[in-house]
């Protein structure tokens, strides 16, 4: 067995960890909730294992990672004081409770809402691409905003890790999918969203007869070199609805290598058994927004951000600014196609998941990326605006 920890990233270099269920998986069925097993790393932390069965009947352990690197707020002018997080005004259903409540134990967030997805009104944030705004503005009567959509953010939202942002409309301190799932939801403001705690285990259901957003803003990382993992509940739902049930958005993951490429002896096992699904697409992040000068592209590719990797034909970046957020990392990135996909199944009467991957595909921008190369920058820098269009959709 190897030990790994299921964590936040607030640094490379540091982490916080939870006590969470640990699942004994036995011939790929789900068998029993055991004691997690724990133990103090040497910064006094408390690390608690998730065990899963390999291909070869060895029991293994993978890390659950947020895919996020935080960075402290601080003006030069005064110091940050602390601010709990306020109302995220989106309509949340919290899996496993009421529609409009947030998960358990996240008292801190006050969300808003009915569950049913109804309109909210759509504001434009400068960490936005002033496509969002174009899309918003198409057609007549709020068309493209997401409506009869849904989007599950499978991520950390019972956990004591929170830390500071602002996506525009103050300060405030979230759980690392309180973060992610507001963003979603900003880009997508009449979306139904869903939190879906990644450290439940349980299968990841899909609403019936609407169009499905998973956003994916962690991995789960083990030793390099195993084979086929026989998955728990959660992770082998995702990859079941990446076969075309639901549009998936993965983060592509922050250690400056190719997605599905190992690193430090490691790998993102659910990265891996992603790549080549019908519905999912890899999303790294750009230092901002790319946009066009003197005839030149200038988005760059995040210094932490993985590269288009063995997922060159599923790979988009868009703009992370944590200058302007205080929220850095591919985990930040995956939220913006997971609004963008919503936003576009707007556009289809019968929208397909992989139809909708496709157009966001094939309709990304080049010219935008300075030093273009398709083997870090995927098919390019997203564009809602372009998939949008009637020269790319009938």
């Amino acid at each position: 067995m190897f030990y790994c920890h299921r964590s936040d990233l607030v640094t490379k270099a540091t982490h916080y960890s939870q006590r969470g269920n640990t699942f004994k998986i036995s011939t790929g069925k789900y068998s029993k909730i055991i004691d997690p097993i724990c133990h103090l790393d040497s910064a006094g932390t408390e690390d608690c294992f998730d065990e899963y069965r390999i291909g070869d009947g060895t029991m293994r352990t993978l890390t659950k990672l947020s895919l996020g690197l935080i960075a402290a707020f601080a003006y030069s002018t005064a110091l940050v004081q602390p601010v709990l997080a306020h109302d995220l005004d989106l309509v949340v259903q919290a899996k496993g409770g009421k529609p409009g409540k947030p998960p358990k134990d996240s008292n801190d967030s006050e969300e808003s809402g009915d569950g049913g997805g109804s309109t909210r009104t759509p504001i434009y944030y400068d960490w936005m691409h002033s496509d969002v705004l174009g899309a918003w503005n198409l057609g007549a009567g709020n068309e493209y905003l997401g409506q009869g959509v849904t989007i599950t953010v499978v991520d950390d939202f019972s956990s004591r890790s929170k830390f500071f942002g602002n996506l525009g409309d103050g300060l405030s301190r979230s759980r690392h999918g309180e973060w992610t799932l507001k963003q979603a939801g900003m880009i997508a403001p009449s979306a139904n969203m869903i939190a879906d705690d990644f450290n439940s285990g349980d299968w990841v259901s899909l609403v019936p007869e609407v169009f499905n957003v998973i956003n994916l803003s962690y991995g789960m990382i083990g030793t390099y070199g195993y084979g086929e993992i026989n998955w728990g509940p959660q992770e082998s739902s995702i990859i079941t609805h990446a076969a075309g049930g639901a549009f998936i958005s993965k983060a592509a993951g922050n250690d400056e290598v190719g997605v599905g490429e190992p690193f430090g002896g490691l790998l993102d096992y659910l990265a891996r058994d992603l790549i080549g699904t019908d519905s999912t697409i890899f999303v790294g992040a750009l230092d901002g927004n790319g946009t066009i000068v003197d005839g030149m592209g200038t988005g760059t590719l995040a210094w932490y951000s993985n590269t288009a990797g063995f997922a060159v034909n599923q790979y988009l970046v868009v703009g992370v600014d944590g200058d302007l957020t205080g929220l850095y990392g591919t985990s930040f990135a995956a939220p913006i196609i997971s609004g963008y996909a919503a936003v576009l199944s707007n556009k289809f009467l019968d929208p397909l998941p992989k139809i909708v991957a496709s157009r966001l595909l094939t309709t990304a921008r080049t010219d935008t990326i300075l030093g273009y190369n398709i083997a870090i920058h995927g098919q390019g820098e997203a564009s809602i605006s372009l998939a949008l269009a009637p020269d790319y959709i009938n």
